[in-house]
């Protein structure tokens, strides 16, 4: 269906549908750019974690143009 899906390591924090996932800005990419939408969460109490479907911001299989952006130097 054209969906993401991970998990949240912290089942502590409070991830709900609407919310937007956006980069952090502490690995290889810039900080704030938007991934998608969260459309569903699961919490897995017996694992501590959260399952989150997120809804990507384009659609993958319709691109036709791209930026490509340079890693940053990480040492």
């Amino acid at each position: 269906k054209g969906l993401l899906q991970g998990y949240m390591l912290d089942s502590d924090y409070d991830v709900l549908p609407g919310d937007s996932v956006v980069t952090s800005g502490l690995g290889l990419y810039p900080k704030d750019i938007v991934i998608g939408e969260v459309t569903k969460v699961t919490e897995d109490k017996s694992k501590s974690l959260k399952y989150v479907v997120v809804k990507p911001n384009v659609n993958f299989k319709s691109i036709d143009n791209v930026v490509i952006v340079e890693p940053r130097n990480m040492n």
